[in-house]
């Protein structure tokens, strides 16, 4: 394969990683399903209510966990990208944005799947032994022991984001609306998380579009494809 061929492959994955990654970060934050966890509202008080809820709906509550993890794998690349509107001016911000993103990200990922995958496990036993579960289930709502640091630390996604459109704004290497409305997406995500509501989506598509504008703008003529391309 040419290196220019490489070159190409690598930049539209990066491209299409800073659609992706928010965009599927929305989607599982507003399909998941509104429990009593700490992103979300709490509707009941014990493990075992837990655990029959997530038996109810556990298509959706495996798809939002699915969606969810497979957007954090595409921050990666897509904060490389938006690192690169941060090479010449406000390389600090994309130093230290991007250093939070990739912590929170492992954390995030881990969390995930003590929150999701762990909990579905448990939910998909036999009935009569998931009452002997019921207090491991709230010690997983209440992120005891490891899994308030992982809680905690997971927080630094959003702190990078923030701080990556904060160096996008004052740097002003890409037009000023596509920093707000890359940090306005962000804001959205965390209040969408928080409520349990669909504005997450919303939050999704700001923060996508947000990095679409940059990507356009970075790119030299033909924008109408290049922004995949990334420049």
């Amino acid at each position: 394969m040419e290196p220019g061929s490489t070159e190409s492959i690598k930049r539209v994955g990066i491209g299409l990683s800073m659609i992706l990654a928010p965009l599927l970060l929305g989607v599982g934050f507003a399909s998941h399903p509104p429990l009593g966890f700490a992103s979300h509202p709490p509707q009941s008080t014990s493990g075992a209510e837990e655990l029959r809820v997530i038996v109810a709906t556990s298509a959706r509550w495996d798809l939002a966990h699915v969606l969810i993890l497979v957007s954090l794998v595409l921050f990666i690349p897509a904060v490389v990208g938006v690192m690169r509107f941060l090479q010449r001016r406000g390389a600090w911000f994309g130093l230290i944005g991007g250093i939070f993103v990739a912590i929170g990200v492992v954390f995030f990922a881990a969390w995930v799947g003590g929150e999701g995958f762990a909990s579905s496990t448990l939910a998909s036993l036999p009935a009569n032994q998931q009452a002997a579960l019921a207090p491991a289930m709230h010690a997983i709502i209440d992120a005891k022991g490891a899994l308030a640091i992982v809680d905690t630390t997971s927080v630094l996604l959003i702190a990078g984001l923030l701080v990556l459109a904060i160096g996008l704004f004052a740097a002003r290497t890409v037009g000023q609306w596509m920093s707000v409305a890359m940090a306005v997406g962000v804001l959205l995500l965390i209040v969408g998380a928080s409520l349990g509501v669909q504005i997450s989506l919303v939050g999704g598509v700001c923060t996508a579009s947000g990095w679409y504008g940059g990507h356009g703008c970075a790119s030299a003529q033909r924008p109408g494809l290049r922004w995949l391309g990334g420049g």
